[in-house]
């Protein structure tokens, strides 16, 4: 039994499937041009019809034009392009009608009775005296071919590699530029590297979408110096030309890589010098540079390629809050007013007037330059991991988050706890790594406050008449007994930072809540002649004494009655309620 093909269901699947790009056809014609010795190319575009024109060697016999995987060039284009003879059939992707005439011959291709009518005698050839050129004339062209009018462009895209092309192109009588560019010529970018090796030429760089362009992070790869397709390659951009004995083509138009392990090796290579440029960013490039591809660098390289090329600033309670502000200033400045918020603003408005040059102490310096701090700073290039400590709770911002976590950082500093202020990602991961820095957003206070009351009788006659103040305020919001007592009151805080206790001492609390009474510390009672008052009613001394103590008179309720906690908005909200309360019903 004989293998048979079905030549309808074939040229079928050719038509809606095999060409992935539309503008195959017109690739395939300029490569048979170039290879036909051409010295001029013609092509005019009308309404639903297309013709090219090329003054070639032309093609004698019609039957390698229209026989599949059949070509009629000579031994040498065969063995340096390796065509396929498929390429011609490309053309039905756009006509129902094709036309081609050469030395010789002229040939009609119903493309629709072949298609739609399964008509395989669809070609009629009559002869004519023509001597040399190759001439085809789409005609009934499909709609979805409305982008040929981009044509000038991407023939330019097309031919600007290609070595061979010395014949004029004209479009519609126009002449289009054809010279020819060296794979190797980069676009100029700061850090693109130009490649040439035995079997790939061409250049990369490290690219950001929207800040380096619109064309995206990809490499286009050119096999026989025709495009085949862009490859995504994150933060990466560029143009590769790949021989073809290093990388395997899908048939018939190329326009696809095989992923095998000859593409495997062929990445492995192009990702060595996506390496070799991410470190020379590292090791020289600016600070705004590092920041601009910190995250393609930390993608692409492991912490082990750039430690040593890594510092930041490390700080123990050596910043003080104005040269933090400073610090949040530079970061907030670098916004439009647009995007800022009200805090900000005030940052800004507060801190305009410092005396401080954060220029010369953090922002700028570049990577490799130290700078010097009040405080230790770590230098990986002093090889001892000793200088920055490595058993104690340690955070790390980033210098542009300053105003997001200010308040954390103002009590980090407080509580003399480290934090190493980065500038990217890389500087963020070494101290992440290596010494198990946590971000300030993670930041974690719990105060623990142990109180020890003692002496808790009234000991003279101010103090009496306190008590007598205090029930009146009691029974005000509705307590049944004075819910006050006045005794020696002993306090000790003990600060927790993330479970680790970072302080313990003992203060001098004037009032401390507890359990639903509020203790006042005997020492700190604002006297005011109150020994001397004897009345029922409340007199002008004695507001005088409530409005003294009101602070923290009100700061102490809001515990009991709303059961709030200190330093929250719910406290302040709760105490500005209880301190109103209270005016209004002094008068």
């Amino acid at each position: 039994m004989e293998v048979k093909v079905n030549v309808v269901n074939e040229m079928k699947k050719m038509r809606k499937s095999t060409y992935t790009n539309q503008l195959a056809w017109l690739e395939e014609l300029i490569q048979n041009s170039q290879r036909a010795g051409a010295t001029k190319v013609v092509v005019l575009i009308g309404k639903n019809i297309i013709r090219y024109e090329d003054n070639g060697i032309g093609c004698t016999t019609p039957d390698v034009i229209f026989e599949k995987s059949m070509t009629g060039w000579d031994d040498d284009i065969v063995k340096s392009q390796d065509p396929f003879g498929e390429g011609f059939f490309s053309i039905m992707t756009i006509a129902n009608k094709a036309t081609v005439e050469s030395v010789g011959f002229t040939a009609y291709f119903d493309i629709d009775d072949l298609i739609n009518n399964g008509n395989i005698d669809c070609i009629q050839v009559e002869t004519n005296n023509r001597k040399s050129g190759f001439t085809v004339e789409l005609s009934q062209l499909e709609k979805n071919v409305s982008d040929m009018w981009g044509l000038e462009k991407n023939i330019q895209n097309m031919v600007r590699y290609i070595s061979g092309i010395s014949f004029k192109i004209l479009i519609n009588g126009y002449e289009i530029n054809t010279s020819h560019m060296s794979f190797t010529k980069t676009d100029g970018s700061e850090y693109a590297m130009a490649i040439d090796s035995h079997y790939m030429q061409g250049w990369v760089r490290p690219y950001i979408w929207g800040e380096d362009g619109y064309d995206g992070d990809h490499i286009r790869i050119y096999v026989q110096e025709r495009f085949v397709k862009k490859e995504y390659r994150k933060g990466f951009n560029g143009i590769l030309h790949v021989e073809s004995s290093a990388i395997d083509l899908r048939s018939p138009d190329r326009k696809d890589v095989i992923y095998n392990n000859k593409y495997i090796d062929l990445m492995e290579d192009v990702n060595g010098y996506f390496k070799k440029i991410l470190l020379n960013i590292v090791k020289n490039g600016t600070n705004e540079a590092i920041t601009k591809y910190d995250e393609v660098i930390v993608d692409k390289l492991s912490i082990n390629d750039y430690r040593e090329y890594v510092d930041f600033m490390y700080s123990k309670n050596s910043l003080s809050i104005e040269m933090i502000q400073e610090m949040m200033r530079k970061a907030i400045e670098s916004k439009s007013k647009e995007n800022m918020t009200l805090d900000e603003i005030a940052i800004i408005q507060d801190s305009g007037a410092s005396d401080y040059n954060m220029e010369d102490l953090i922002i700028p310096f570049d990577i490799k330059g130290k700078v010097s701090m009040p405080d230790t700073k770590y230098d990986y290039r002093t090889n001892s991991v000793s200088v920055l400590p490595m058993n104690e709770k340690t955070f790390y911002v980033n210098i542009e988050e300053t105003t997001a976590y200010y308040e954390q950082i103002k009590l980090a500093m407080y509580y003399n706890v480290g934090i190493v202020f980065t500038r990217n990602k890389l500087e963020e991961k070494v101290v992440q790594e290596d010494f198990n820095a946590i971000h300030i957003s993670n930041f974690n206070e719990v105060v623990d406050i142990d109180v020890n009351v003692r002496n808790l009788v009234i000991k003279n006659d101010v103090e009496e008449r306190v008590m007598y103040i205090l029930k009146i305020i009691s029974n005000a919001f509705d307590f049944h007994d004075n819910i006050f007592q006045i005794g020696d009151v002993e306090t000790i805080k003990r600060v927790k930072i993330n479970d680790e206790q970072v302080m313990e001492e003992e203060i001098k609390a004037i009032a401390c809540a507890l359990e639903g009474t509020i203790y006042i510390q005997r020492e700190l009672i604002k006297q005011n002649s109150l020994g001397t008052v004897r009345s029922k009613n409340l007199t002008n001394i004695d507001r005088k004494f409530i409005c003294n103590n009101l602070d923290t008179i009100a700061h102490e309720l809001a515990h009991v009655i709303y059961g709030t906690i200190d330093n929250t908005q719910a406290h302040a909200e709760a105490q500005i309620t209880i301190t109103n309360k209270l005016l209004k019903m002094m008068y």
